[in-house]
């Protein structure tokens, strides 16, 4: 675990970078470019989201470099769902993903929330059961047509 490791959160000005990050970070798993221009919709954030507080952005910083960033969005009643975890390649592997997870179920957990939904990557449903997730179903993508992708909870 890395000593050194803010966790801040992110400003409505940083959307740009967040969305830069979250495309680089999605691209380590080897999609292709046509997946990766699919996808860049939905992982476009947009400065308004942060502004009208229905997503709550957290950055993760090592000295001066973005490590990563996680995304919680409230879905109404009591639920909320982690929108986005995003670690820069260069930090994939030193905890900042966990670190985020937990800083993220606090968060929907402080802000009234009892489930925290994750719709996954297929190649990140690992980490999400390691941390006490757990599968209940699969959500159609919003990036691609007919894919299904693992959805988990985490109660709170």
């Amino acid at each position: 675990m890395i000593a050194s490791l803010t966790i801040r959160p992110a400003q409505a000005d940083e959307a740009a970078t967040l969305t830069d990050l979250a495309m680089r970070s999605k691209a380590l798993w080897g999609y292709d470019r046509q997946f990766m221009a699919a996808c860049s919709e939905e992982l476009t954030y947009a400065k308004e989201g942060f502004a009208l507080g229905t997503h709550h952005a957290t950055i993760a910083e090592v000295g001066d470099d973005l490590a990563g960033f996680s995304v919680v969005k409230h879905l109404g009643q009591r639920q909320w769902e982690l929108d986005g975890l995003f670690i820069d390649p260069d930090w994939v592997g030193q905890g900042i993903g966990k670190r985020l997870l937990q800083h993220a179920l606090v968060l929907a957990r402080s802000l009234g929330g009892e489930r925290l939904l994750v719709i996954s990557d297929p190649h990140a449903v690992g980490f999400y059961r390691h941390a006490g997730a757990q599968e209940f179903g699969t959500a159609p993508s919003g990036s691609i047509a007919g894919r299904q992708l693992p959805q988990l909870v985490f109660p709170l």
